[in-house]
């Protein structure tokens, strides 16, 4: 859970936003603070059990747009998210950031940041063009739907999994292109 999530569930989304605005230091102090924990746990994973690659997750949109403003995410979540990112790079790190929703305009902070994976879905945000836009920089990670995995066909997983190969440049690698195309989320047990 990240740095957002956890922010909301702990105070309720609505008084988040709302204390955003009467209370905006005391918000600023409340990421600060889940930055503080999950910078010390990710120390511990770096230094007593030697992982490879950290993963923050946070759902940071809907369908069609983020849940916030731009420079709202600006101001209460990418100072902290940033020190994640750093302190994951210190100890050479990969860093893979989930987030649900539509969140294109947050991709170019994120690679900025230091993301070496970006965990977004394909249904709500272009990957042909985040390819085109961030190619070298960034890897794709999902992609399949995980309904169409559950309730497709055969022949409509086949038709999305090669769609998503074929967008993500995984049929010619020398294009810098990268993904790992699997189920955008967990498959129903």
């Amino acid at each position: 859970m990240g740095l957002f999530e956890r922010a909301w569930l702990l105070v309720g989304m609505r008084r988040l936003f709302v204390w955003s605005y009467r209370y905006p230091e005391a918000v600023k102090r409340l990421m600060e603070r889940i930055a503080e924990v999950k910078i010390g746990l990710t120390e511990k994973l770096a230094t007593e059990l030697e992982v490879d690659m950290v993963m923050y997750g946070d759902d940071w949109g809907m369908n069609d747009r983020l849940l916030f403003s731009l420079s709202w995410w600006r101001e209460f979540v990418k100072p902290w998210q940033e020190k994640l990112y750093r302190v994951a790079k210190q100890y050479g790190l990969i860093v893979y950031q989930h987030s649900d929703g539509r969140v294109e305009e947050l991709v170019p902070g994120l690679v900025e940041m230091g993301v070496d994976v970006l965990n977004i879905q394909r249904e709500c945000n272009d990957w042909i063009a985040l390819h085109s836009s961030y190619r070298g920089k960034v890897a794709l990670w999902g992609g399949v739907s995980a309904s169409t995995l559950d309730l497709g066909t055969p022949f409509d997983v086949e038709r999305e999994v090669k769609l998503v190969a074929r967008g993500s440049g995984n049929r010619s690698p020398a294009a810098g292109n990268r993904a790992v195309v699997v189920s955008q989320h967990a498959l129903p047990g």
